[in-house]
């Protein structure tokens, strides 16, 4: 099944924007952000990414979102860019975050990450599949 909600959920998809390290879109109250392959996300890189995603979610026209950040082609991201990224404040809009990670090194570390910050204001879980991601939002969704 989860194959097919990837299918469907996916065919839906609505392109947003695009800059040097990310491309932004959306499934109704989805947000899909699709790193570019090699980039590396630093501060700067990390506030540019931001002000597309605001922007992005003012034109979709709701006030919060689930994300699906698909960082399996990402080559890195500094420690300052994660800490920006997991403030509370870049997070106020979120309802809740799937990673989609590719390595097993990345995956792990990842879930490590994740357990290890206290006080999270929204559900957040890592996968290495887009589909098995997609399934976790759209349940949800559904139970909310």
């Amino acid at each position: 099944m989860t194959h097919f909600l990837e299918h469907r959920l996916l065919s839906d998809e609505v392109h947003i924007s695009e800059n040097e390290f990310v491309s932004l879109s959306h499934v109704g109250d989805i947000i899909i952000g699709k790193y570019k392959a090699n980039c590396i996300i630093d501060l700067k890189a990390a506030k540019i990414i931001e002000k597309q995603r605001d922007a992005a979610i003012r034109k979709m026209g709701v006030k919060k979102v689930y994300v699906i950040a698909d960082v399996s082609e990402m080559k890195s991201i500094s420690p300052e860019a994660r800490k920006y990224f997991s403030s509370p404040e870049q997070n106020k809009q979120f309802i809740a975050t799937a990673y989609v990670i590719k390595t097993l090194t990345a995956y792990v570390l990842s879930q490590f990450y994740i357990k290890l910050t206290p006080n999270k204001p929204m559900p957040e879980k890592a996968f290495r599949k887009m589909d098995e991601a997609l399934n976790w939002v759209q349940n949800l969704r559904v139970n909310s």
